[in-house]
Parts: structure tokens; sequence; C-alpha cells
């Protein structure tokens, strides 16, 4: 006796946790022989549009206790991916947190009596200067050269507080939080420090930063640190304010 196939029944179900802006729950086109669902996703909805069961037991679907059923499951592409870019990188903030925590450190620096320790390839990989003085080429290195891993040189003629917020910007590239008069004075010994380190992007940071207090009372002493640390663009300003001034003079 041939076996009877259970007619096709088209259906619908909602399930919560979907954009409401999904479109309604509509029937899908079905096999023979199966109970064709078509499953559509929709916001705060719930289960009450499947089939009852009383209403299965009572078909003709339901065939020796058993049925059949087809799930066609269509999601848009656009509903599951976001457009959005990858965040910014994080680097800085992950190498300012090794410094600050002092973590494999293997080198050490003491600046007017106070001691700081920092990590070579990271030192050697932003300066040229730190990259010769702690990797020097011949074996039995130089003076300012670190053979161990535990050396500790001296910088002499710099502020501590000025040897930290370089070490800041080597690390994070960016400088510290400064508020203040304290500023300017900073950007003046750090345009030193990153001449001295060949740091030409501190160099430009802090020749920016001393350009615009330039003024009647400080076109002098920026036009003596311009010539001394060849910066174009301050020597530049100085020179055109020192102008304006000796014609109102």
């Amino acid at each position: 006796m041939a076996r009877r196939s259970s007619p096709p029944l088209s259906g619908s179900a909602t399930i919560p946790g979907a954009s409401p802006a999904t479109p309604a729950a509509r029937a899908y086109p079905s096999s023979a022989g199966y109970i064709s669902v078509f499953l559509e996703l929709r916001g705060g909805a719930n289960f009450s549009d499947f089939v009852r069961r009383e209403f299965l037991e009572a078909s003709e679907h339901l065939v020796g206790d058993r049925f059949r059923i087809q799930c066609d499951v269509s999601v848009p592409a656009n509903s599951w991916t976001e457009d959005r870019p990858p965040p910014l990188s994080d680097l800085e903030r992950h190498l300012g947190n090794l410094l600050a925590a002092g973590e494999g450190t293997d080198v050490a620096f003491q600046v007017a009596g106070e001691t700081f320790s920092a990590h070579r390839c990271v030192l050697a990989a932003r300066s040229p200067v730190f990259r010769a003085e702690l990797f020097g080429a011949t074996s039995e290195g130089s003076a300012a050269a670190a053979t161990t891993t535990r050396d500790c040189i001296r910088i002499h003629g710099m502020l501590a507080r000025v040897f930290e917020a370089l070490l800041h910007f080597i690390f994070t590239d960016s400088l510290p939080d400064m508020a203040g008069l304290e500023e300017p004075m900073m950007a003046e010994h750090l345009l030193e420090a990153a001449d001295r380190y060949g740091m030409l992007r501190l160099k430009l940071i802090c020749e920016e930063e001393l350009s615009e207090g330039v003024n009647g009372n400080t076109v002098a002493k920026m036009l003596m640190l311009a010539v001394r640390h060849r910066c174009r663009t301050l020597r530049r300003l100085a020179l055109s304010s020192s102008r304006i001034l000796l014609r109102w003079t």
C-alpha cells in the first residue's frame, strides 16, 4: 500500500530579538510532503503564530503520528552586519601602561638625582641618539653606552620632570597634561630635549606651541631658541614680530 504524503502546509512564526523594521511574516513556498514554515524575526514578538496542536492533530498533515517541517531561514546581509570602521589603535596606551608599571625594564637613567627605568628597544626605535647610546656599533662600546641590563646612564643638563615628559612622549606619542604657566616653560625644555635626542615630531610640536606665545616680551628669547635649535618656523615668526616691533618704536 502506497504511503500517503501529507499535503503542504504554509505557516509563519515570529521569534523575538530582531529589528522592529523587519517586514511582517508571510507564507513561504513549500515542498511536497513537508510543512513549510517561514521563520521571520521581528522584535518584541512571541511564538503565538505557530500552528496549534489541536489544528495539526485534526488536519490531514499528520500521517501516522508524524509530520515533517521544512524551515527556510532567510537573513538579509545588512541586518546582521555593522558598517563601522575598526577601532583606533591603542598601542600608545599599552606602551604607556608598560612604562608606568615598570614591567620588563632593562635600562635605568639618573636625572637630577631621580632614577627612571625604561625599555631599551622602545627608546632605540624612537630616537636615533638612544639607539646609538644603547646599542653601540663597537664591541667595547662608548662611555655613554649601556653594556649590561642594569647600567644606570647619567643624563646631565636636564630637569627630572623634563626627562619624565620625554619618556612619556617616547612611549605614548603624546605629551603629559600640563596646565597654566608650566606649558610654555615645558615646551622650551622639551624643544631642547627633542633636538638633543633627534626626535623631529616632538620638536615640531614644541615649535608650534612656542610660536603661539611669541609677543613683545618673548620675541628675543624665542629668536634665540629658534637659532640654537634650527627651528625655521619659529625663527621666521620671531623675525617678523621683531620688524613689527621696530616699526612701532
